[in-house]
């Protein structure tokens, strides 16, 4: 397999810069916001849109199947556990101007990363939930998904998606 030029995807096309992916996002993350304000009722829907492309990204970096299904449950999993157990109460007893606040930041980042690790082997917990049925249970979960669920999840990946719709049209 041959290895992608510096600054270039594995098609070959060059990448957009650093810069421009973090504008692209702040500017997502402000229609977001503007959204919410002029239409909250449209908030779920939007909210959906982002979560379908970011578990687009997931899917494609993971491999799909049972396993980018799993990777993507659990790190959401962690991560709402997280916020929830120790980010919001933190936050909320942080006086926001101290110095405080960087150290919340950081234990954010280190946090996210370990349930980036504990999300990637969330097999294992799966199988250690009732051994050896755990086990039997992934094994047997690995078929039925593949079967089953792979082809609806994949066209709910990709409704309203514009390049799938391109692909699609003769």
């Amino acid at each position: 397999m041959a290895k992608a030029k510096k600054g270039r995807d594995q098609s070959g096309e060059r990448k957009p810069s650093l810069g421009r992916r973090v504008g692209e996002g702040l500017n997502s993350v402000g229609e977001f916001g503007r959204s919410a304000v002029q239409n909250p009722r449209g908030l779920p829907r939007q909210a959906e849109g982002v979560f379908r492309r970011w578990f687009r990204k997931v899917w494609a970096v993971r491999g799909g199947g049972l396993y980018a299904t799993g990777f993507a449950a659990m790190f959401l999993y962690l991560e709402i556990v997280e916020i929830v157990t120790d980010d919001l109460p933190t936050l909320l007893a942080t006086n926001l101007l101290s110095s405080d606040i960087v150290g919340l930041i950081v234990s954010f980042v280190i946090d996210t990363f370990v349930n980036f690790v504990n999300a990637l082997i969330w097999p294992v917990y799966v199988i250690a939930f009732a051994p050896p049925w755990g086990g039997f249970g992934l094994l047997l979960a690995f078929f039925v998904f593949d079967r089953f669920m792979t082809p609806r999840v994949e066209a709910w990946m990709n409704r309203d998606d514009p390049i799938s719709e391109r692909q699609e049209t003769p």
